[in-house]
């Protein structure tokens, strides 16, 4: 048995990842400014609907390629599909952007901050991925 793309667990993983990714934000929002070192007046005046935009088709993309290499590697499981994109989200994800900040000398509490919401993003959409497979019988 193969497993088939399940358009609707695409759709409620994208979902439920846009939804993490904004409460994410809205929860970790002065830590993150502090951090930068930015003010919400500079944000409101510098931040445009584009931000969104890529935001959203960023976590849409993550949730296809995911979908498509789960096929691939038939995970069949919940539990196959968190561990496998957690370890996708920490490796391709939080390692590199760990990494540039280091040499961009800003702080390490700013690397979980910025790169921990992908890998749980990652983690919870391989959960439901995972979790919600369809089947096809072979020819």
């Amino acid at each position: 048995m193969n497993n088939k793309v399940n358009l609707w667990a695409i759709l409620l993983a994208f979902l439920v990842g846009q939804g993490i990714y904004l409460a994410w934000f809205y929860l970790l929002a002065d830590r993150w400014l502090d951090l930068n070192g930015l003010t919400p007046d500079f944000v409101a005046e510098n931040q445009g609907i584009d931000l969104y935009i890529t935001g959203a088709y960023t976590i849409l993309l993550m949730t296809g390629v995911l979908a498509w290499l789960f096929r691939k590697m038939k995970v069949q499981t919940a539990r196959e599909g968190l561990w496998i994109a957690a370890v996708i989200g920490f490796v391709f994800t939080y390692l590199p952007n760990s990494l540039q900040d280091q040499m961009a000398f800003r702080p390490s509490t700013l690397r979980w901050v910025e790169g921990g919401v992908y890998v749980l993003i990652a983690g919870v959409v391989g959960l439901i991925l995972g979790a919600w497979t369809i089947q096809e019988e072979e020819e």
